[in-house]
């Protein structure tokens, strides 16, 4: 008891004059997180109450207010609606349910700008963070530890173990409610929380003290690189590049980073590795919904990051009847012979195995080809445009045009054609 309150009155004391929120559940840890701070000045205890336990849900929010009512502090309860349960139950039950849980508490603190939000997670929770975001093969962002002070989240109890925490409750005759959901094993934490630390403490006493030694390394790293990572970022978001020479110069830790940073999954590493000195133009799919990339294309030095939903309209053509032939030409112009075509003229993106007839060749020649030798990049190639009539291609716009439609001075219908 004298350690826990030491800690408080040491570290914490400076928010006696503040505007304190408490996130009460009325588990062990907040009620003992509520007795700590119970004589500070401007107090006040947030509880949701997420309906999904029945009765035990209500005896949970009754407990909070009626220990509130004795301690004269202030108590703010949010019911979540039946549209909140329905997303809790249809999607990630645990991450839904904290969102709900920091919207609230982000509703009621806005109003203030010194406001402070207090939360009870203790040693015991490090670990099975980092033990989560471990087999979610998470980067060091996602395994460094939760921070006492981020923000306007505090976290006051961090330093104790869950053991310490009801040693203190007991002693202080403090009363709780056991949420018997966490005993469940559906759920990663509770099967990590209730099986795999204590079979792991069995062997490791001291496994607490190790992590949280590894978590307080990584802080320190990422700490070390955020400069870096926010240079590279920046960079890849402005000019959708990121150029080999870095690529290869970077640590696997560092890619990991750079990639949460552009909500791609790291896991996009080992593919890139792969197709690193593979045939220029290669693609890889993200699979990742949040990032607002949808693909990753080799260039010759670099990867190109493609953005998703790209609204790319197609341009339109004008036909006009010439009764002559110019003496200069160029490729963005071209001068049909209208009794060689059949049926109308249409304009469409490429596609693979198009092929064309070109001026000057016996052959033909792919698009893919024609565009390649005009050095066009591939990440832009989307944003390449063919002209045809209902049997043949007759103009790679900009690039090459068809022999076979083409006008003559001969040619009793010319048809002058361009881009609007």
């Amino acid at each position: 008891m004298h350690k826990l309150k030491h800690h408080i009155n040491k570290e914490f004391s400076f928010l006696k004059k503040e505007k304190l929120f408490l996130a009460v559940s009325g588990g062990l840890d907040s009620m003992v997180l509520l007795s700590l701070f119970s004589k500070f000045d401007d107090l006040c205890v947030l509880h949701v109450n997420y309906k999904l336990r029945g009765k035990d849900s209500d005896l949970d929010e009754e407990l909070v207010r009626s220990v509130c009512a004795s301690l004269n502090v202030k108590c703010l309860v949010y019911i979540v609606s039946n549209l909140d349960k329905q997303k809790m139950k249809n999607g990630n039950l645990q991450l839904e349910a904290r969102k709900i849980r920091y919207k609230f508490f982000e509703n009621q603190t806005i109003a203030f700008s010194k406001s402070k939000i207090l939360l009870a997670h203790h040693a015991d929770d490090q670990v099975e963070t980092f033990l989560l975001q471990l087999i979610r093969n998470s980067g060091i962002s996602g395994l460094m530890a939760m921070k006492k002070k981020n923000k306007t989240l505090l976290r006051p109890l961090l330093p104790f173990k869950k053991k310490e925490l009801k040693q203190f409750a007991e002693k202080s005759k403090l009363i709780w409610r056991e949420d018997y959901s966490n005993q469940s094993l559906v759920y990663n934490r509770n099967r990590i929380r209730n099986v795999w630390i204590p079979l792991l403490e069995k062997d490791v006493p001291e496994l607490t003290n190790s992590i949280a030694i590894i978590q307080d390394a990584f802080s320190q790293t990422l700490v070390e690189m955020q400069n870096d990572l926010n240079f590279f970022t920046k960079n890849i978001k402005e000019f959708q590049k990121l150029s080999f020479d870095d690529f290869d110069c970077f640590t696997d830790v560092f890619l990991v980073e750079l990639f949460r940073e552009l909500k791609i999954l790291p896991s996009i590493i080992f593919e890139l590795k792969k197709i690193r000195n593979s045939q220029k133009g290669t693609k890889i799919n993200i699979s990742s919904i949040n990032s607002e990339y949808d693909s990753i294309i080799k260039e010759s030095n670099c990867f190109f990051f493609q953005k998703r939903n790209r609204d790319i309209q197609t341009p339109k053509i004008s036909i006009k009847k010439v009764d002559f032939l110019p003496e200069n030409y160029n490729k963005k112009t071209i001068y049909l012979d209208k009794s060689k075509l059949k049926g109308k003229l249409v304009i469409r993106k490429w596609e693979i195995g198009d092929r064309i007839k070109p001026i000057g060749l016996k052959g033909s020649k792919l698009i893919s080809d024609v565009l390649t030798e005009a050095k066009v990049p591939n990440n832009s190639r989307g944003n390449n445009w063919v002209v045809m009539d209902d049997e043949k291609l007759l103009w790679c716009i900009g690039f090459s045009v068809d022999r076979r439609a083409i006008a003559n001075s001969k040619s009793p219908h010319i048809l002058k054609v361009s881009l609007a």
